[in-house]
């Protein structure tokens, strides 16, 4: 199982860059990069990234994460848990913004929050609750094993 989700990749006016939004357990421990330590966890993460025929290109720092929940160890299930609420979370909007303005991009749409024809989400929720912002929220898609 991998320790990471993928929940949106969002278009920008530039046509081969994309925001990427994520949700990953970190193990913890001392950053080297920065001198402090890393919390345990699971965390939320907004990069933009550029996708150019098949390689995928990251500008160190240009990025930034926040904890979500600290744990003492990985579940599977907790981080799926962790990404379905992740996107309703305010430090979403605030990590998004910060990118945004840090890196001078603009995204296509106006309603980033929205899933849309323009953006790709790996997440979706079962149909459990009727809701007219039903398609603000991100639904957890499982293929066949």
């Amino acid at each position: 199982m991998s320790r990471k989700i993928l929940l949106k990749r969002l278009p920008t006016t530039d046509p081969d860059r994309f925001v990427e939004v994520e949700v990953y357990y970190d193990e913890g421990g001392m950053s080297y990069l920065t001198g402090g330590i890393n919390k345990r966890g699971y965390y939320l993460a907004v990069q933009p990234v550029k996708l150019d025929g098949g390689f995928r290109s990251i500008t160190a720092f240009s990025g930034t994460k926040a904890l979500v929940e600290e744990t003492k160890r990985f579940s599977a299930r907790k981080l799926q848990e962790a990404a379905l609420q992740a996107l309703h979370l305010p430090v979403y909007r605030t990590l998004l913004n910060h990118v945004l303005a840090k890196g001078n991009i603009r995204l296509q749409d106006a309603a980033p929050q929205c899933a849309g024809p323009a953006e790709t989400t790996a997440l979706t929720l079962p149909e459990t609750q009727p809701d007219e912002n039903r398609a603000c929220e991100p639904q957890l898609q499982t293929s066949p094993a």
